[in-house]
């Protein structure tokens, strides 16, 4: 069940393929990872979550931006799709090591947007 919570939100993704809205693609990504962290059962970490994805929307515009500069329309990487199709086979270790190269790919994109708006 929790997986078919990600295949809802990836075909609200497919939805919005060629909406060019930074908020939009964004929310959906918020929400992406907002779900995933609901399996923890854990609210402080949740909510957690949510505060932080707030705050690395200043530095996300610059990443969806790019994108579709260079005649991507999807917008962001793969890595969804690969971890639900990890999770439904359920291979834990491909789970952790395709979310650990989603956040760790965008932390590094928001931290060069920040560092070229003089943010950080």
């Amino acid at each position: 069940e929790k997986v078919s919570n990600y295949k809802k939100v990836m075909k609200e993704k497919e939805s919005i393929v060629y909406v060019k809205d930074v908020y939009v693609h964004w929310e959906l990504n918020v929400r992406f990872h907002i779900t995933l962290a609901s399996f923890s059962n854990n609210k402080y970490f949740t909510q957690t979550l949510m505060s932080l994805m707030k705050t690395c929307f200043r530095g996300v515009y610059g990443y969806y931006e790019d994108f579709w500069e260079e005649g991507d329309n999807k917008g962001n990487m793969p890595y969804h799709e690969m971890l639900i199709e990890a999770l439904e086979k359920r291979d834990l270790e491909e789970s952790i090591k395709i979310l650990k190269t989603d956040i760790s790919d965008l932390k590094s994109y928001i931290s060069l947007s920040l560092q070229s708006m003089g943010s950080i």
